[in-house]
């Protein structure tokens, strides 16, 4: 095997590695995310959706926990990915809300940031999907 051909191979190699912890720290994130998000009837995190260069449309049906998985193994690694809800009222759990809302209703909601904290998790999750291929 020449030394062009050895190059190749570990360049081969590396990208699918790269490939392989870029979506399972996708997974584990989708996942946390999901997993913490507040629940009352269980539409918030069925809203959850991952979707590959563009956001997904307001209302639109989610992917919830189960559909994390099939999601994440279309990922490429120049795909950009959004990881959101589709409920209408996602920001205000997230980031919460002070004031009348549409329909005179007076709120003083406190925000839950459960999907920041997640975002500020990221160095964790590839930690962990690079530790999960085997590489450190």
């Amino acid at each position: 095997m020449s030394f062009a051909d050895q190059v190749g191979g570990f360049h081969k190699d590396v990208m699918k590695l790269i490939l392989a912890v870029f979506q399972t720290s996708v997974q584990f994130m989708a996942e946390d995310i999901v997993k913490t998000s507040p629940v009352d009837t269980g539409f918030l995190r069925n809203s959850f959706n991952i979707t590959l260069n563009s956001l997904p449309n307001l209302g639109d049906n989610g992917i919830g926990i189960a559909g994390v998985s099939g999601a994440v193994a279309g990922i490429k690694l120049s795909d950009t990915v959004y990881l959101s809800f589709t409920a209408s009222y996602a920001m205000r759990l997230e980031y919460g809300f002070e004031g009348m809302d549409s329909a005179g209703r007076l709120y003083n909601q406190s925000g839950r940031f459960w999907v920041r904290g997640a975002a500020q998790n990221w160095n964790s999750y590839v930690e962990k999907a690079f530790r999960k291929a085997g590489a450190v």
